[in-house]
């Protein structure tokens, strides 16, 4: 899978929408990992990621063929956000203090999805030391800024 075309530009996509200076799986890939989620359904449970960098992205893509206006609505409760999630779409989240799932399908349709992300233990590796951290953690929006910019 690592060598299809098409996978490599998802991957490459989803990397050039941030920056960094780590090897990766894929040429122009920034994630350290991936995973490809090839169930018939894949049904994300709310959770959150409390292994990956905390001030982080996750990289998300919806595959497939099923009706993004009856299900595969990707949620965000901490935001308190249902956002329609079409097959083909990308988000980037910080994956690890943001609780995320997605919404059920229909028997009939299917739904996959291409994930990378890197786990915060590379960055401690890479970097050590608690400064890293309190860096990581300014780079932060606070609810009260959220809050205040206009939609």
């Amino acid at each position: 899978m690592l060598q299809q075309k098409p996978v490599q530009r998802i991957a490459n996509f989803g990397s050039s929408l941030v920056h960094s200076t780590l090897c990766c799986n894929f040429t122009h890939s920034i994630f350290s990992c991936a995973t490809f989620n090839l169930g018939r359904q894949t049904i994300m449970h709310k959770h959150t990621d409390h292994l990956n960098l905390p001030f982080g992205w996750c990289h998300i893509t919806a595959l497939s063929d099923f009706n993004p206006k009856q299900g595969g609505h990707l949620v965000l409760s901490d935001l308190r956000m249902v956002i329609g999630f079409l097959p083909g779409s990308t988000i980037l989240i910080p994956s690890t203090i943001l609780r995320h799932a997605n919404t059920p399908i229909s028997a009939s349709e299917h739904y996959y999805s291409f994930t990378q992300f890197s786990p915060g233990g590379i960055f401690y590796l890479n970097r050590m030391g608690p400064t890293r951290w309190e860096e990581g953690l300014g780079m932060l929006s606070t609810w009260s800024e959220l809050r205040s910019t206009p939609a």
